[in-house]
């Protein structure tokens, strides 16, 4: 399974498709969504940082994709 997303970003909003009130929380609703499908390919525009300072998205959102991301062994 192959999945493309783009997710939030700090200034994205708060309108559909995002859930939540913070970019902690949108990333992390993202993020569960991405993982329920169980890809086994992801890409796409992440909009966080994986390593250093952080200048789009958020820290929270970060471990939130990190750990989706070695749950799912990618």
């Amino acid at each position: 399974a192959v999945c493309s997303s783009i997710l939030p970003w700090r200034s994205c909003g708060t309108r559909d498709p995002w859930v939540g009130a913070t970019s902690a929380e949108r990333t992390t609703a993202a993020v569960a969504a991405v993982e329920a499908s169980a890809p086994t390919n992801w890409g796409g525009d992440w909009n966080h940082a994986l390593s250093g300072r952080e200048w789009t998205g958020s820290v929270a959102g970060r471990r939130s994709l990190l750990a989706a991301i070695e749950r799912l062994g990618l």
